[in-house]
C-alpha cells in the first residue's frame, strides 16, 4: 500500500478548536478511522477530526504510521 498523506489543519466545529484530518480517499484509512474512538467524522467540515490535543495527534500518528505521514498545513 502506498503512503497516505494526511494534511493537518485547524479548524473550528462546534465550538470547539479542532484538527482537521485532509486526505486523499483511501479505503483503508477510512476503515481505520472508523474504529478509532476519538477521531470523527463531520458531515458539516466533510472531514475527520480530533480534538486538538498533543496526546490524541501523537496517539493517533503512531497508530497511522505504517500507512500514513502527517503533515502540518
Amino acid at each position: 500500500m502506498q503512503t497516505v498523506r494526511i494534511t493537518l489543519q485547524q479548524g473550528v466545529h462546534r465550538d470547539k478548536v479542532v484538527y482537521k484530518l485532509l486526505f486523499n480517499y483511501s479505503p483503508e484509512i477510512h476503515e481505520k478511522m472508523k474504529y478509532i474512538d476519538y477521531v470523527r467524522w463531520s458531515q458539516q467540515l466533510r472531514c475527520w477530526y480530533i480534538a486538538k490535543n498533543d496526546m490524541l495527534l501523537a496517539n493517533l500518528k503512531e497508530q497511522l504510521k505504517a500507512k500514513a505521514e502527517f503533515i502540518a498545513a
